[in-house]
């Protein structure tokens, strides 16, 4: 028994490290998108040079974006920097050195409890984070809509974006349906 019970905790921990491995990349993705939307040195408007911010952050690693979103955060109040760090340090133990760090606790039953917490507590931190992420940008798109293509002939379709970004963020799971985000 203890052979079989070994074999579907570690099936379990795979699991969860491929889990919060895309999660991360999911994160990343949602930082390449919402930069050149708040990063607007230099530019008229936050569309003016869009493709071009765009095509800046798009090699950058997950480090360089977490630097420069915070770089735009006014206040930390809630510890979002020291968050951030941690989320980073976490996925860079996950990707480059589990087999020394995490994966050494995996010969126990009770190591292998502590290990699927361990990555059960880094899942939830990325989740946040991600909605910061993924709210800020639905905000960002919101906010075009209500200015740059009011009662313009763009209006509709940008309005179907929202909706159909809204809709995505909730479906995947992304944005809770009372994250106080209108899906309009």
């Amino acid at each position: 028994m203890e052979a079989a019970e070994h074999k579907a905790r570690i099936g379990e921990i795979h699991a969860r490290v491929g889990r919060n491995v895309i999660r991360v990349q999911s994160l990343e993705v949602g930082l390449k998108t919402l930069l050149p939307f708040i990063d607007i040195r230099g530019a008229s408007s936050c569309l003016d040079g869009l493709a071009i911010r765009r095509g800046q952050v798009a090699k950058n690693t997950l480090g360089q974006l977490v630097e420069a979103f915070l770089q735009h955060v006014s206040s930390d109040p809630s510890g979002l920097a020291g968050a951030a760090q941690k989320i980073l340090n976490d996925r860079n133990n996950l990707i480059h050195h589990f087999h020394s760090t995490l994966g050494t606790q995996t010969s126990t039953p009770e190591g292998r409890a502590w290990v699927i917490a361990q990555l059960d507590e880094q899942f939830e931190a990325i989740k946040l984070f991600e909605q910061l992420v993924s709210g800020l940008l639905l905000d960002v798109l919101h906010a075009l809509r209500d200015s740059t293509f009011k009662n313009s002939a763009g209006s509709e379709d940008f309005n179907a974006l929202c909706r159909e970004f809204s809709a995505a963020l909730h479906a995947a799971g992304v944005l809770a349906p009372s994250a106080g985000h209108p899906s309009a």
